[in-house]
């Protein structure tokens, strides 16, 4: 799942908050994959200005993948970002 597109509005705050952001990621994720993850954690939610960024971390089972989030547009109270879901994270102290 490279660059999927979504669409939130974050109303006269202009910002999604971290809890809104993880929601609208398992949403997305639930849609193109059928299942949906674990969990998904972000560090910080998304303000209203294109390019601003964010890594939040997908868990599925025992595996942990980055998820890339980018601020594509905005119009109005309407924040499109696109996010990219990485490989899967080599477990910490490598294979014995």
């Amino acid at each position: 799942m490279a660059g999927c597109t979504t669409e939130v509005s974050a109303g006269p705050n202009r910002f999604i908050s971290e809890e809104r952001l993880e929601e609208a990621l398992i949403e997305q994720i639930t849609a193109e994959a059928g299942q949906a993850p674990d969990d998904i954690d972000c560090p910080e939610g998304l303000e209203d200005e294109v390019g601003d960024k964010v890594t939040c971390l997908l868990t599925a089972g025992v595996d942990e993948l980055d998820v890339w989030v980018e601020v594509t547009s905005v119009d109005g109270e309407i924040i499109n970002f696109e996010s990219e879901i990485g490989q899967v994270k080599a477990p910490e102290g490598g294979a014995s």
